[in-house]
């Protein structure tokens, strides 16, 4: 389960970076039906909130 997780996470950190889907379609897209669990499990794996992570390449 964790390599499946962390799987998603990097999909998602792309997504993010890439397009302009939302949180919500993005958390969708990979997996999770609830945008909440995704955001937590984001932080998770990778340290920051989807949003913060998508402000911070969007800021360079």
């Amino acid at each position: 389960m964790r390599w499946l997780k962390k799987k998603r996470m990097h999909q998602a950190q792309r997504l993010l970076v890439t397009t302009e889907l939302s949180v919500q379609e993005i958390a969708f897209r990979v997996g999770y039906l609830d945008a909440n669990n995704f955001s937590t499990a984001f932080k998770q794996v990778i340290g920051s909130s989807p949003v913060q992570y998508k402000r911070q390449y969007q800021d360079q």
